[in-house]
């Protein structure tokens, strides 16, 4: 077992590591459609102005 700590250690590094980078990408891409939708909303109000 303690042969394989090393390992195990390794995988759960890389396990957590994606788990955070697909965390980050899903709240990018939440963000991302936020900010779209507003730009959206702004100019359909522009358009409704003039």
């Amino acid at each position: 077992m303690p042969q394989m700590s090393p390992y195990n250690w390794l995988l759960l590094n890389l396990m957590f590591s994606s788990m955070f980078l697909m965390f980050m990408i899903i709240l990018n891409f939440i963000s991302i459609k936020k900010l779209f939708f507003k730009k959206k909303k702004i100019n359909k109000n522009f358009l409704i102005k003039w």
